[in-house]
C-alpha cells in the first residue's frame, strides 16, 4: 500500500469516527505514524484530502453496487442488499459528517457529492427497469422520474436539519423510509416476495 493509500485510508476512518472539522493534520499524521511533512508531500491541504476520500468512497461504492447488482436474484433483492449494507454502513458513520460537508465545504458537497447522484439515478433506473421486465416492480410509472424521487428521498434522509440523528435512530430511518419507497413501486407479486425476505431475515 503506498503512502497515498494510507492517507485517505486513515483519513476517511477519522473523518467518520469524530467529523471532518475535529480532525487536524497533527491528529491524522499521529494516528498514521508518520510525519507532517510526509502527509504535505502528498497533499496540499486537508480540503483536498477529504475531497480525495470521498471520490474514493464514491468509486468503491459503484464497484460494489455492480457487483451486488450482477449477484442478486432480481432487482428486488438488490434493492435489499442495499437496504442491510446501507444500515452497517451507517452504524460506522458519525451522523455529523455528511452534514458537515454540506455546510462546511460546500465547493466538495457541490462538485463530488453532487455530481455521484447522475450515477445513482442512472443505475436506480436501470434497477427498475430490470424489476419492471420480472414483474416485481409496476409497469405503470415514468421510471425516471421515480428513480429521481427515490435518490433524492435518500439524500434526504442525512440532513441533520431535517432528520436529526439526536431524534432519529439513522439506522431505522434508513430501514422505514427505504422499505417505504421499494414497496411503493412494487408489484402484488413484488410486495408478497418483499414481506417474506423481510420475515426472513428478521428470524434469522
Amino acid at each position: 500500500m503506498d503512502v497515498k493509500e494510507r492517507i485517505l485510508m486513515g483519513a476517511a476512518e477519522l473523518f467518520l469516527k469524530v467529523g471532518v472539522r475535529r480532525v487536524t493534520m497533527d491528529q491524522l499524521a499521529s494516528s498514521l505514524g508518520i510525519s507532517k511533512r510526509t502527509i504535505y508531500e502528498v497533499f496540499s491541504n486537508k480540503d483536498e484530502i477529504l475531497k480525495e476520500t470521498i471520490l474514493r468512497h464514491i468509486n468503491q461504492q459503484r464497484d460494489n453496487r455492480e457487483r451486488l447488482l450482477q449477484e442478486s436474484e432480481t432487482a428486488l433483492h438488490f434493492f435489499i442488499s442495499i437496504l442491510n449494507q446501507g444500515i452497517e454502513n451507517l452504524k460506522a458513520v458519525n451522523p455529523q459528517f455528511v452534514n458537515e460537508v454540506r455546510v462546511y465545504y460546500p465547493s466538495i458537497w457541490s462538485t463530488i457529492i453532487c455530481a455521484s447522484q447522475d450515477y445513482k439515478i442512472f443505475q436506480t433506473i436501470k434497477i427498475i427497469q430490470r424489476g419492471i421486465i420480472e414483474g416485481v416492480f409496476r409497469d405503470d410509472m415514468d421510471v425516471t422520474i421515480v428513480s429521481k424521487f427515490i435518490v433524492e428521498a435518500i439524500t434526504i434522509l442525512v440532513n441533520q436539519d431535517i432528520f436529526s440523528a439526536h431524534i432519529y435512530a439513522p439506522s431505522k430511518l434508513y430501514h422505514d423510509s427505504i422499505i417505504t419507497l421499494v414497496r411503493g413501486i412494487c408489484t402484488i407479486k413484488g410486495i408478497e416476495m418483499l414481506e417474506n425476505e423481510m420475515k426472513s431475515r428478521i428470524n434469522n
